[in-house]
Formats: structure tokens, sequence, C-alpha cells
């Protein structure tokens, strides 16, 4: 497992589709958390958290390399993001 998640990040082909993601996912987040920016914003923090936690077990690894450094973080905010929009998605389904 730790292996394919190595070499995950240690793909440079993973740069450009990761900053999208990142990109859609934050304009996402801007155009939709707007209205239920607070309860969103709770569980992506939760999420946001959990996330950097993981990458901090793994720093030695992901220093040693600017290809999986740039991807680790956009990995992460990506994970951010994504969670945010599916929190404002749900919470407008709820609301």
């Amino acid at each position: 497992m730790g292996e394919m998640i190595y070499n995950f990040l240690n793909s440079s082909r993973i740069v450009l589709p990761l900053a999208v993601v990142c990109i859609i996912s934050f304009v996402f987040f801007v155009v939709y958390a707007l209205s239920i920016l607070g309860s969103a914003c709770i569980y992506s923090a939760i999420i946001l958290f959990v996330a950097m936690n993981i990458f901090t077990q793994f720093t030695y690894t992901v220093t040693s390399n600017v290809v999986i450094f740039t991807n680790s973080i956009r990995l992460v905010f990506a994970a951010f993001f994504l969670s945010a929009d599916i929190a404002v998605l749900v919470l407008r389904k709820l609301r």
C-alpha cells in the first residue's frame, strides 16, 4: 500500500490533474459555500485536520522529492475542497 501511494505521489503525470481538481474544487467551494458556509466548513476542517496529520507522518518522504511534495499538498487541498463541496451539496439537499 505504501509503495502504491509513493508511486502515485511521485508520478509527474499526476501534477496537472491534481492542480485541475484543486482549482475546480475551489471554484465550487466559493460558489456553493457562500450559502451554507458555517456547517460545511466545520466538516471540511475536520477532513483537513485528518489529512494534514496523515501528511505529517510521511514528512521525510514527502520533502525528499519536489514532485511528491507538490502532489501531496495538492492532494490534501483537493480532499479539503471536495469534502467541503460534498458537505455543501448534502446540506443543501437537507435544508
